[in-house]
């Protein structure tokens, strides 16, 4: 991706494997093994920029990235990737740290990272506190805009938490749109290992959303967006962006019930990217380029305009709440958590 609200889409078919319908585009790299011919089959669809709080300076800023260029190949399914992993240190004092992970508990109607064999939870966040009384940075000073074919601003105030739960609030409220986002950039960072998050989605046309890792150091790329698309689905897209030009390798699977949990996976390993669903592995790539670098999380959200430069895909019709789309939809998010090697 190139941050919240972007929309490339193949315009090759997939095949049905299941529920899983699996692509995937990767971009040329200079190593032998990852040539190709070039293709046009990416879209060159919106790329979004990260509007993050002004306490993020312009480290929650991403650049207008290039077009990238693309050969198709199909991502393959498979066994966790070995990963080798770092333990990276916070950013912020060791009070500040502690502020961030005060919510690890359980609490009614919420659940705990699960255990997965051969990884320990290294950091998680169970969002029982709120989100003004840790380092989570919400989107939205100064109301900036979405971007990339989002409707209206980010407002701060449409990321909360409640009953132990993240909230990300997309509205319609006297007469335009309002979107949200929050980043762990003030406080966490990791180096590979495993994230993980348990979501569920609003029943709402035309919202996308995605949840997305950013390097710590500004630079971009490298990004890997673990789970975007539209909150009613099905299709639900992963990306790997890496190069100067922009090089990208995406993955498509088919959710056919967003509105209910799932979790939501990505292992950073040496020279592969696996993405999970539910635990489980759908799609791994293999890619000599897989960063190295600290990467924090991010999930942004957002309300698309029938007339902007998505209007090739899904939108809210006629720009306003309507039959399909309430004028609140908030997604939910249960806990996120970073897994290192046991």
């Amino acid at each position: 991706m190139s941050g919240s609200l972007h929309t490339r889409r193949s315009l090759a078919s997939a095949a049905t494997m299941g529920l899983l319908l699996i692509f995937s585009l990767s971009s040329a790299v200079n190593g032998a093994a990852e040539q190709g011919a070039t293709s046009p089959q990416v879209a060159a669809g919106g790329r979004h920029i990260n509007q993050d709080d002004l306490s993020r300076g312009s480290r929650g800023q991403r650049p207008t990235p290039s077009p990238s260029t693309a050969t198709s190949s199909t991502a393959t399914t498979g066994a966790l990737s070995s990963a080798s992993t770092t333990l990276t240190p916070t950013q912020k004092t060791a009070a500040a740290r502690s502020a961030a992970k005060a919510s690890v508990g359980n609490v009614a109607g919420a659940t705990t990272p699960p255990a997965f064999s051969g990884w320990n939870v290294d950091w998680s966040d169970n969002f029982n506190t709120p989100l003004d009384q840790t380092m989570w940075a919400r989107y939205g000073w100064g109301g900036q805009a979405p971007g990339q074919g989002g409707m209206g601003a980010y407002q701060q105030s449409n990321a909360f938490t409640s009953g132990g739960l993240l909230n990300l609030r997309t509205q319609y409220a006297n007469g335009a749109w309002s979107s949200s986002g929050i980043s762990s950039g003030d406080f966490y960072s990791a180096s590979g290992g495993r994230w993980e998050m348990r979501a569920k989605f609003p029943v709402s046309k035309g919202i996308e959303y995605v949840f997305l890792l950013y390097p710590d150091d500004g630079s971009w790329p490298p990004e890997v967006d673990i789970a975007e698309g539209r909150v009613n689905g099905p299709e639900n897209m992963a990306t790997y962006h890496w190069g100067s030009n922009n090089n990208q390798v995406q993955s498509f699977m088919s959710n056919p019930d967003m509105s209910v949990w799932h979790t939501y996976g990505a292992i950073i390993g040496t020279n592969t990217i696996t993405y999970t669903f539910d635990g489980k592995p759908w799609a791994t790539i293999t890619n000599s380029n897989v960063t190295t670098k600290k990467l924090w999380i991010g999930f942004q959200c957002g309300a698309m305009d029938p007339n902007g430069e998505a209007k090739a895909y899904e939108t809210v019709d006629n720009g306003v709440p309507g039959p399909l789309t309430p004028a609140v939809s908030d997604i939910q998010i249960d806990w996120v958590a970073h897994y290192i090697k046991a």
